[in-house]
């Protein structure tokens, strides 16, 4: 501190050097921070699950939509996302939950792909969640049921446990590619 008052008819010398104590602060708090993970916590049905945060474009309300003849029970229709046809596909069906009609709290999220144009219903989002490498508690991916092969891992905290979710592999999978055939 006495040096900064030293400086004080130095503005110019004042500014580095309050910079520079800024700059090795910084510094010192980057290498402490843990490894955290990113995730959109949502619920579908009676269980919670965090989606990548690289895998979502956006989340928005639910908009109208145009039903789709003959499709699937899990494709609830289309609609118009900012200029791009998206396809609206119930998450809980898709992973083997039963249907709901409680639309009160349903959102859309919509996937982050340049070439699979979906979006999927959620019944509520949560908010972003962040975990670190100590939550990981992977022995709950086998018993996820039908939702297994979309999983990534999951987290607990607080006795709740959090499911790791991947849209990208619900679009990858044999369900929803024979769909859109």
């Amino acid at each position: 501190m006495n040096t900064l008052v030293a400086l004080r008819d130095q503005p110019f010398q004042l500014l580095r050097t309050l910079d520079n104590r800024m700059r090795a602060a910084r510094l010192d708090a980057t290498n402490s921070v843990q490894d955290v993970w990113s995730g959109l916590g949502i619920r579908v049905r009676e269980r919670t699950f965090v989606i990548p945060q690289h895998e979502i474009r956006e989340v928005i309300a639910p908009l109208p939509l145009v039903r789709v003849p003959r499709g699937p029970r899990f494709l609830m229709g289309i609609c118009n996302v900012r200029g791009t046809l998206e396809s609206v596909n119930d998450l809980g069906l898709l992973i083997g939950e039963q249907a709901i009609e409680d639309y009160r709290r349903k959102r859309l999220v919509v996937l982050n792909s340049r070439f699979v144009p979906a979006a999927f219903m959620v019944d509520e989002v949560i908010g972003y969640r962040q975990f670190l490498p100590t939550e990981q508690c992977h022995e709950w991916v086998g018993q996820a049921g039908e939702a297994r092969p979309f999983l990534l891992g999951a987290f607990t905290r607080e006795a709740q446990v959090w499911l790791v979710l991947s849209l990208h592999r619900v679009v990858r999978s044999t369900v929803f590619l024979q769909s859109s055939s």
